[in-house]
């Protein structure tokens, strides 16, 4: 086979084709022409600077840009951050910002019980327990704000998680842990503050545990404050 019509063109030197194999011709090939790997600082450094309370990091923006008009329009769309290529984020979101970044980079974060800060800075006062079901609600309305819909999705399916493996503990060591009640109690508030009257994933999933718990909710220390914050959530429960 003949590779006569092949030309490679490194800087400063031809290799000749005529004579040699193709897996000659295939190395070569592959050594001067190397694939574009987003992730590689080397080949694609990071552009953006994100700025959020005691978080600091360097990002590619392409990244934070996939599948959020919010990014793209901040990062591509002609404003002062594209100039400067530095993106600052309301330093109370911190806490959860931190979880934000950790998704694009890996598609998941954490929610466990326990907050993943060793050492938080000395003005950060990191919680010592984490609410997982108010956690994720606030990732949910996170994404809404930031419009990112697959972690939208990743935070519903993580608060459903939850909700399982909390029930699933609660069943097997009544006495031991967290109780189910509480968590939904103390998450509700947030849930039907920061999603608009038509976005039920979240509501209904409150509503269904309220339901199987009833006599639990019922009896509830926090009942009348949260039917009196929350009104709309007493029409959700009424069957």
């Amino acid at each position: 086979m003949s590779f006569s019509y092949l030309k490679f063109d490194p800087p400063g030197k031809d290799i000749p084709s005529q004579g040699y194999s193709s897996d000659f011709v295939s190395k070569a090939m592959a050594r001067l022409v190397k694939p574009i790997d987003p992730d590689d600082s080397e080949q694609y450094p990071a552009d953006l600077t994100i700025i959020c309370g005691s978080l600091k990091v360097e990002a590619h923006s392409h990244v934070l840009c996939q599948d959020s008009s919010y990014f793209k329009v901040v990062c591509k769309g002609g404003f002062l951050e594209e100039q400067t290529q530095k993106l600052e984020l309301p330093a109370e979101e911190e806490f959860l910002i931190r979880r934000l970044l950790c998704y694009r980079s890996t598609t998941g974060y954490n929610d466990e019980s326990y907050d993943d800060e060793k050492d938080p800075p000395p003005h950060i006062v990191a919680p010592t327990y984490v609410n997982r079901l108010y956690l994720n609600a606030q990732m949910y309305s996170t994404a809404d704000k930031y419009d990112i819909p697959s972690l939208k999705q990743k935070a519903a399916e993580k608060f459903d998680a939850a909700i399982r493996e909390i029930h699933a503990h609660e069943m097997m060591n009544p006495y031991v842990g967290v109780s189910l009640v509480d968590e939904i109690v103390e998450a509700i508030p947030h849930i039907y503050d920061s999603t608009p009257d038509g976005d039920r994933r979240l509501r209904d999933r409150a509503a269904q545990v309220a339901i199987c718990k009833r006599r639990d909710f019922e009896n509830h220390p926090c009942l009348q404050d949260l039917m009196t914050a929350v009104p709309e959530f007493l029409k959700d429960i009424r069957v």
